[in-house]
């Protein structure tokens, strides 16, 4: 997603958005406090909801974190340090995958700088993007016309690059050393030093993982166990016997996007 090419990398945790109410966002730490999770390159929001549910009292019901999609608060102070930064921040290109439904020519011609066409400019490996260039406000434009954030985006001189995968929670920057440090102590971002080898997600972990393997590893010769939260219903089971691996699937009534109520489903 980002290529091995910058000196320091970056996560950009997006915020969860709390469903009491409309009571703003919540970072993963907050979600996460008080519990014996430690956030890491691979941590999952899904690990961060489960551990926040399942300490006592129970932590702050929340939604699950914008995917695919950098949230509007988190769009202010990055593009701020990234022009800070920048020798030509009027001058950069943007990555929009060409797959959105709402991408038609007539929303584009609106959207996007004049001349920027509905085409792919730029062929990845299952992903095609549209290009186009023009300053750092852009992210914010699309973002408050269509709510949607470049999925790339890169400077001029190929200083740094942003990536938010269609796919993912987070997003992720490569740049230099002074770049990251930064990041990390921007207020209103939630920043974590990554490496290239590290993994987008982590097997889930902390509490749920503690309980699905003590309550598997009861069982003679492997089995099966479950765990029920507010979010939704966790299997565990051991591969290949007791000393085996264990795996891990999910139900979740996590919703991808504020407002849907559609369930999801995934194995580790």
């Amino acid at each position: 997603m980002v290529p091995p090419v910058f000196a320091a990398y970056a996560r950009l945790l997006h915020p969860f958005a709390s469903r009491v109410g409309d009571s703003g966002e919540l970072a993963w730490r907050e979600v996460a406090a008080d519990t014996d999770l430690r956030i890491g390159p691979g941590t999952s929001f899904l690990a961060v909801a489960l551990a926040g549910d399942l300490r006592s009292p129970p932590g702050p019901l929340v939604l699950a974190p914008s995917q695919g999609s950098l949230p509007a608060s988190c769009i202010g102070p990055l593009t701020r340090v990234l022009g800070s930064l920048s020798a030509e921040p009027e001058d950069c290109r943007f990555g929009l995958w060409d797959g959105y439904g709402w991408a038609t020519e007539a929303s584009l011609s609106v959207l996007l700088p004049a001349g920027a066409g509905h085409r792919p400019g730029l062929e990845a490996p299952g992903r095609d993007y549209i290009v186009f260039r023009g300053g750092l406000d852009q992210p914010a434009r699309l973002e408050a016309g269509a709510r949607q954030t470049p999925n790339l985006w890169w400077s001029s001189d190929r200083s740094w690059l942003v990536a938010t995968d269609i796919d993912l929670e987070s997003t992720y920057i490569g740049g230099s050393r002074d770049l990251v440090e930064v990041l990390r102590g921007e207020p209103g971002l939630e920043v974590l030093a990554v490496s290239p080898g590290d993994p987008l997600v982590d097997d889930l972990e902390g509490p749920v993982a503690d309980r699905l393997r003590a309550a598997v590893e009861t069982v003679v010769g492997g089995g099966r166990a479950r765990v029920r939260t507010r979010y939704g219903t966790v299997e565990g089971w051991l591969e290949g016997g007791q000393q085996g691996r264990m795996r891990t699937r999910y139900v979740s009534a996590l919703s991808p996007h504020r407002g849907d109520s559609s369930a999801a489903a995934g194995e580790t």
